[in-house]
């Protein structure tokens, strides 16, 4: 805004809204690099949905279920006992 009245351009109020919606819709649906081309209206649509946080198990940990080093139903269990949801994948 400064530097636009630096240059000699004066908006009003009205105009300083309608150009910050509209800077605010351009930037929400450019592709970032910071977000490996995802646009930040794209990735809050994905996870919008996830009322709470969740995890889910990775290969290793996988792995280590099948081996009967961990037992997946007590770390379920666990888990959810913090008010986590577990992804079943």
């Amino acid at each position: 805004l400064k530097d636009l009245q630096e240059v000699g351009v004066c908006l009003t109020e009205q105009q300083f809204k309608t150009f910050l919606q509209l800077y605010s819709d351009f930037s929400n649906s450019s592709r970032k690099w910071p977000l490996c081309g995802w646009q930040p209206v794209e990735l809050s649509n994905l996870y919008k949905n996830f009322s709470k946080p969740a995890i889910s198990f990775g290969k290793n940990m996988q792995r280590a279920f099948e081996d009967g080093t961990l037992n997946k139903d007590e770390l379920i269990e666990e888990i959810r006992k913090l008010d986590i949801d577990v992804i079943d994948m």
